[in-house]
């Protein structure tokens, strides 16, 4: 310590052995006044910290009037991450810049004075030297990693449930906000091997147990020109993406169909309404590996349709067969990726916005339902989404009829996801009940099949065949056909070849 005394002594043009007092008392206001310029930047840098704690805060807990103005919370997320960068950060990196040099100062005056020579340093040691060579402690090291990951769980999960308004997804969130620590733990550590070396602390030869030589490399410093681009590509990148979004609309819509396309099972019912009272109109049972199973309540008739994906089964009960023919839909029926596609022309509603008590597995559970509304001068639509995870489900609809000037509600769809589903498909359902499987393409090359026509003839490229006739009183019913000749079959292969 009193070698680099000495040496600050020297390059101030002073001797290290003729140092009067009143010179040291030059030295104490300078410290003095130095300390006070820490303060005053410290004080700036925390006004600008909370000013950009305040900005995400307000963004946090204002997605519902984000959604009442149509904005996308992307959008407006990426506006306000553009908008620090360019104003807030500048005016911190510029005070941090300012801090730097102060607090170097200070080390330089306070290992001067010879009554602050014997002065600990304080916080957590994590950097230090022995001559011209850098060395980083470890333990400090580690204390400083586990002080920033806790803090980033306890601000990451805060900052999730007001966005949420609950804690799922734990561990999605507990890996982002890890690599963030991560980022900044390095750039802690980065700081303190970039600083110069007259700032860090002397090293004796018998007190380097847990110190660790840092690699030279670390101590590089980056051209500005590197990262200035990189961060301007970002923050273009950011910006494009935010106006392109903001072009797109709601975005709630395309996390509800992908909430749907991800779920494992879905099952939805459709009510109608009859002198003010519900009536069960139709089931969808969805399951993701398996397909989809609907019911349609009609009166005293009940029609089921089952389709997986590759084959569609319809079904009248009480019939003694049901028809199997070929499908083009999606293993996710059209019945239920149409709900959330209202959602493209709806407006918030927070007023209608409400509280679900549900039970999960046995235990209670309150969920925030989150309302949506598109209306005209007749119809009325309600939607709900649930937003206690992270991607939004569609959970329920209504729609309501102006009648005499009063809404009057006409339907009515509850919507719930991932519940305990064993989907017994075709054909071992209708195999069970003993019931046959007819396919209509087959029955009617059977049935209809030249061989068992009764007269046939060919004009103009087409046969024409009667297949069956009847007499029903005094009118003759006939069964007729007409297909293409396999010569013009032919013919018109060639043509398309």
């Amino acid at each position: 310590m009193n070698n680099m005394r000495n040496t600050l002594l020297q390059q101030d043009g002073l001797d290290p052995a003729g140092v009067t007092e009143q010179e040291l008392t030059q030295f104490r206001m300078l410290l003095a006044q130095e300390q006070k310029r820490v303060k005053r930047f410290l004080r700036l840098l925390m006004i600008s910290g909370a000013c950009m704690a305040l900005i995400l805060l307000g963004l946090c807990v204002s997605e519902s009037v984000l959604e009442t103005l149509n904005i996308p919370f992307v959008t407006a997320s990426g506006i306000v991450v553009i908008g620090i960068w360019i104003v807030i950060i500048p005016v911190m990196r510029r005070i941090g810049r300012r801090l730097e040099q102060s607090t170097h100062r200070i080390t330089d005056y306070q290992q001067v004075l010879p009554e602050c020579q014997a002065m600990c340093a304080r916080g957590i040691p994590m950097a230090g030297r022995m001559g011209q060579t850098r060395f980083l402690y470890w333990p400090g090291l580690l204390l400083v990693a586990l002080i920033i990951w806790v803090i980033s769980m306890i601000v990451g999960h805060a900052i999730h449930l007001l966005l949420t308004q609950s804690f799922s997804q734990f561990w999605s969130v507990t890996r982002w906000q890890s690599g963030f620590a991560v980022l900044i733990f390095v750039g802690m550590v980065r700081g303190n091997l970039i600083i110069p070396l007259t700032s860090l602390r002397e090293l004796d030869q018998s007190d380097t147990r847990f110190w660790i030589r840092a690699p030279r490399i670390a101590a590089l410093r980056i051209p500005p020109l590197f990262w200035k681009t990189g961060l301007t590509g970002l923050l273009g990148f950011i910006g494009v993406l935010s106006v392109y979004l903001f072009f797109q609309g709601n975005d709630v819509y395309g996390r509800a169909l992908a909430a749907m396309r991800d779920a494992q099972s879905i099952r939805a019912v459709g009510y109608g309404f009859e002198d003010g009272q519900r009536v069960k109109t139709s089931e969808i049972r969805y399951q993701a590996d398996k397909g989809t199973h609907i019911q349609w309540f009609r009166g005293d008739q009940i029609i089921d349709m089952y389709d997986d994906g590759q084959y569609r089964y319809d079904f009248v009960q009480g019939n003694r067969y049901v028809v199997k023919k070929n499908t083009e839909q999606p293993l996710l029926p059209r019945e239920l990726t149409e709900l959330p596609r209202y959602l493209k022309w709806t407006r918030r509603d927070p007023d209608r916005d409400k509280h679900i008590e549900t039970v999960v597995q046995g235990h209670v559970r309150y969920v925030f339902y989150k309302c949506y509304k598109r209306e005209d001068s007749d119809n009325l639509s309600l939607m709900w989404m649930e937003r206690s995870s992270g991607t939004p489900r569609f959970r329920q609809y209504e729609e309501y009829k102006r009648v005499d000037g009063k809404w009057e509600q006409v339907e009515l769809i509850e919507v719930d996801y991932d519940e305990p589903m064993d989907l017994i498909m075709p054909p071992e359902v209708f195999e069970q009940q003993g019931i046959k499987i007819v396919e209509p393409e087959t029955v009617s090359r059977a049935e209809y099949s030249l061989e068992r026509a009764l007269a046939t003839t060919e004009v103009l490229g087409l046969t024409f065949a009667v297949q069956d006739l009847k007499r029903w009183g005094d009118t003759l019913l006939l069964t007729c056909s007409v297909r293409a000749t396999d010569q013009s079959l032919r013919e018109r292969k060639k043509e398309r070849s």
